[in-house]
C-alpha cells in the first residue's frame, strides 16, 4: 500500500516563505540601492574598476581582479546587477527548478564576492538564506529510490555551505 503524503507538507510553511522573502528582499535591495544611489560608477558600469583597489579588506585575489581589462569589469557589474535584480525574482517563484537556478546564481555571486573581498560572515549568511529556496518540504517525505539527476536533499547542501564558509575565511 502506498504511503499517503500529508497535503500540508507539499506546500512551504510560513517560516520557509518568510525566509525566502527575506533572501529575495536582501538581494533585490542590494541591487536596487546601487541604481537608486544615482552613482555614476554604477550607472556607467565602472564601479568594479575602483572597487577592488578601494575596498576595506581585499583578499589576495582582489589585486588580480583589479588588473582585469575595463570591459570585463563592466561585464561583471552588469552581471552583478542582473543577478541581484531580475534574477532575484526566481527565488520566490513556485517552480522548484526556477528557484534552484536562482539560488545557483546567488551562491555563485556570493562566492565570487568572497574570493575578492572579506565582508565577514555576510556572504555566508546570504548563502545560508538560500537553503529554503533550494529545499522543498515535500522532498523529505518522498521515498529515495535512487538518485535523480539534478536533485539534492537538505543534507547534501551541507558540504556546499562548508565550502562557502571556508572560502569566506581565506
Amino acid at each position: 500500500m502506498k504511503k499517503k503524503t500529508d497535503p500540508l507538507l507539499l506546500f512551504p510553511s510560513p517560516a520557509i516563505w518568510c525566509t525566502r522573502w527575506l533572501l529575495f528582499k536582501l538581494m533585490l535591495m542590494s541591487g536596487t540601492v546601487k541604481l537608486q544611489a544615482d552613482c555614476p560608477t554604477w550607472n556607467r558600469l565602472t564601479a568594479l574598476e575602483y572597487h577592488y583597489a578601494t575596498q576595506c579588506l581585499p583578499t589576495p585575489l582582489a589585486w588580480w581582479a583589479h588588473q582585469l581589462p575595463p570591459l570585463l569589469h563592466r561585464a561583471a557589474v552588469a552581471v552583478t546587477l542582473w543577478v541581484e535584480i531580475p534574477c532575484t525574482l526566481m527565488l520566490i517563484l513556485p517552480f522548484k527548478l526556477a528557484r534552484r537556478i536562482g539560488v545557483a546564481f546567488q551562491v555563485l555571486l556570493q562566492v565570487l564576492i568572497t574570493l575578492t573581498g572579506n565582508y565577514g560572515f555576510f556572504n555566508v549568511i546570504t548563502m545560508v538564506l538560500c537553503i529554503p529556496s533550494w529545499w522543498e518540504p515535500a522532498d523529505e517525505n518522498r521515498p529515495r529510490t535512487g538518485t535523480r539527476p539534478g536533485s539534492a536533499s537538505l543534507e547534501e547542501l551541507g558540504p556546499i555551505l562548508w565550502v562557502g564558509a571556508l572560502i569566506s575565511k581565506l
